[in-house]
């Protein structure tokens, strides 16, 4: 059975600003639409784009 493709938002405050985070499990797929998006950079600190 194949499992579905998922990503969740999480709200994260990162010096006093307020972002969206992306977490997600590793998938090719996922990556490549991410990367897509405008300013997406990604956290070591939460682990997650």
């Amino acid at each position: 059975m194949e499992k579905g493709r998922s990503v969740t938002l999480k709200h994260l405050l990162i010096k006093d600003k307020r972002y969206i985070g992306l977490q997600f499990n590793t998938d090719k797929v996922i990556q490549a639409l991410i990367k897509e998006l405008p300013n997406v950079r990604w956290s070591n600190e939460f682990n997650m784009a």
